[in-house]
């Protein structure tokens, strides 16, 4: 990969890195068929010393002090804050790309720019709600200190966005599950830090391949001084500093530096010398720290790490997108037993007047009315109980999804009516209702007792047997597949150790020529290149293993994590097997619970009729106490029939979730498995 970093000039005092040098004019990224690291090495430098013999070599010393001088400056200020930032973006988002392909088969949009006007700051301004300072806003929001790098960022936006409608000023809004999804992507606060993550991973790995790159250094100096030890010698000395560094995945180490300098006499005769001087240098290890795969492991961890981050960040999406289901759920069930609570309320203080009237006519005693008077305030403090719980519920679905606590919102009341539309009424199909049961011939009392076995039989996803959710877990569970990937960090952690208690044995190379000015030295004139002049060497050094107890512990203890790393995998294998089969147990018994439940609220809705109706025919010596049991039992019935309803709903995701295939979007949206893509 060949790409531009800021200046793509080596005077310009920015550093240039890719694989091939493609000159001062090149723009954006290249091609893949860049230069050979050879040619660039060669042509960088012949690029060099042209460009000192075809300028420096012809100026004056004025000329050459005023374009040191620009020079200078050109390099002082670089890059602009605002492209190095934009660079780091371009390279990150293109590693996360181009690993997201490999780690999940597809790509998806990804950003870690947050939409400054978020729903939460919308509720915060439309609403007028209180704030502790301009950070509640947004960074966008902050006035910037002194000295600050980017002047127009962040970005300060004022427009509305996200899945709501706008709404007017001081009005509530309404929040479906849906919408609940996609402003939790976008506002949650724990979602975004997910997601810095993973970019934090990419610049990570982006420095890692930094290593491996061209790199080019420049500088720039001048000095004016006097000599008055042999008479009064003004002059002024400059120079400049190329150098070209890279090291190679072999190992291989290469530096190469031109400099030039510049002696210009002010005073006697005021004579002016150039001096260039050349130096290489190279080394090559043939045994320890010698290999790709040893030079490079840093970059292949970084890489590895990567992909482990887009892993732990799709399953939380996972994860976090069944939380958001479950708080919203939790709302809606709040909301369901407040509604509950204020039925039954209101139910008792009619029937608390109606037992008056009736002891006013004689029909029963007073002891009734007192019990009926008791049974309300009992009822009351339940429904008082039940606003605070809803309150609280809702309170923290807002913080769930990054929201404003005291914010007016209000969820949507339909989404359980659709849940026991689509789910509900099709597990209660084969439920009998109380006449039905009534109607069923009872066994004799000493007859066998034969038992009704739930069994894990549907339309659904509770129709999967155990083994295969077993086996999809396994092969699914993106956690599971980074333990398992540590196994193989760990052997090359192994290897890498073993390495180190090898012998160093180094092939060295180094090269130099030319001739350097000073003003002591102006008088012998302009310094020549010359290679056949120059000086070379080539060694070897060998560093004998005599010494490696930090070597030996290091490499004994990579054994040690290679085991602690298998039995990582085998511990979370383990659990993955056990969250299975405790997630179908819970299916089955939210299933049946529910059955359960609306069974018992219908014959809690025939006890309540019939004791009312007994009561005031005065029949079968009903008193106030069983009215008000029936009631009670009523109001538990109930609100046990929408938890059950709820527990089936969330263990069906929480299913899917723990098998990993439930999809979820980069909006926060999820899509479900069906169960023919299982046993088909």
């Amino acid at each position: 990969m060949i790409y531009r970093r800021c200046g793509n000039n080596p005077a310009s005092g920015c550093v240039i890195r890719g694989t091939g040098f493609r000159g001062p004019t090149s723009r954006g990224r290249g091609s893949s068929r860049g230069v050979h690291p050879r040619e660039s090495v060669e042509h960088g430098v012949e690029s060099m010393q042209d460009a000192v013999r075809r300028s420096w070599f012809r100026a004056g010393g004025g000329v050459w002090c005023a374009a040191a001088l620009m020079g200078a400056l050109w390099g002082v200020s670089g890059c602009s804050p605002s492209e190095y930032r934009s660079d780091a973006d371009e390279v990150a988002y293109d590693l996360i790309k181009d690993k997201q392909k490999e780690a999940l088969d597809k790509a998806e949009p990804f950003t870690i720019e947050r939409p400054q006007m978020t729903l939460r700051r919308r509720l915060l301004r439309k609403q007028g709600l209180p704030v502790s300072g301009e950070a509640s806003l947004g960074a966008d929001r902050l006035e910037p200190i002194e000295h600050w790098p980017e002047e127009d960022y962040p970005r300060r936006i004022d427009q509305g966005g996200g899945p709501i409608e706008p709404f007017e000023k001081g009005e509530s809004i309404e929040l479906t599950m849906e919408e609940a999804l996609q402003v939790g992507a976008r506002t949650s606060r724990e979602y975004q830090s997910q997601k810095e993550n993973v970019y934090r991973s990419a610049l990570d790995l982006d420095l890692e391949k930094d290593a491996f790159r061209n790199t080019y250094f420049g500088m720039l100096d001048g000095v004016l001084s006097t000599d008055q030890s042999s008479g009064s010698t003004t002059g002024l000395e400059g120079g400049g500093d190329f150098e070209l560094q890279r090291q190679f995945e072999s190992g291989a180490n290469l530096s190469t530096r031109l400099a030039t300098d510049l002696a210009h006499l002010i005073s006697s005769d005021r004579g002016t010398a150039v001096g260039s001087v050349f130096d290489a240098s190279i080394s090559v290890p043939l045994l320890r720290g010698a290999g790709r795969h040893i030079v490079t492991e840093p970059m292949t961890q970084a890489e590895r790490d990567l992909v482990y981050s887009i892993w732990d960040f799709e399953r939380f999406k996972r994860e976090f997108a069944v939380n958001i289901v479950q708080t919203y759920y939790d709302v809606l069930q709040a909301q369901d037993q407040l509604r509950n609570s204020r039925n039954t309320y209101e139910n008792q203080v009619r029937a608390t007047r109606r037992q008056r009237a009736m002891a006013e006519e004689g029909r029963i005693r007073q002891e009734d009315v007192a019990q009926a008077l008791q049974q309300e305030l009992q009822v009351r403090n339940a429904w008082i109980r039940a606003q605070e719980g809803y309150q609280n519920a809702l309170d923290r679905l807002k913080i769930t999804l990054g929201l404003p606590a005291d914010a007016e919102i209000e969820v949507d009341r339909s989404e359980l009516q659709r849940l026991r539309q689509s789910t509900g009424e099709r597990l209660a199909e084969d439920v009998p209702t109380p006449s039905q049961a009534d109607q069923q011939e009872v066994p004799a009392s000493d007859a066998p007792v034969e038992l009704d076995v739930p069994t894990r039989q549907g339309e659904d996803i509770f129709g999967i047997k155990e083994s295969r959710a077993v086996r999809l877990a396994l092969n699914n569970r993106l956690d599971l597949r980074i333990r398992q990937g540590r196994v193989y960090d760990s052997q090359r952690q192994v290897v890498v150790a073993a390495d180190a208690l090898r012998a160093d044995l180094t092939l060295t190379g180094n090269a130099g020529f030319g001739e350097g000015r000073s003003l002591g030295t102006v008088g012998l004139g302009t310094g020549q290149l010359r290679p056949e002049e120059g000086f070379y060497s080539a060694g070897v050094m060998l560093d004998l293993p005599w010494e490696r107890t930090s070597e030996r512990n290091i490499y004994r203890n990579s054994y040690i994590q290679l085991q602690q790393a298998v039995r990582n995998v085998q511990d979370l294998e383990d659990e993955v097997k056990q969250s299975i089969r405790s997630q179908l147990r819970a299916l089955l018994q939210a299933r049946e619970s529910y059955k359960i439940q609306v069974l018992a609220e219908r014959v809690a809705e025939v006890r309540v009729d019939r004791t009312r109706r007994f009561q005031e025919l005065g029949r079968g010596n009903v008193t106030s106490r069983d009215v008000n049991e029936a009631q009670t039992a009523l109001l538990d019935a109930r609100n046990a029939v929408t938890s059950a309803l709820i527990d089936y709903r969330l263990s069906t995701l929480e299913l899917q979730r723990d098998m990993g295939v439930l999809n979820v979007n980069e909006k926060g949206l999820y899509r479900e498995y069906e169960l023919q893509q299982q046993n088909g």
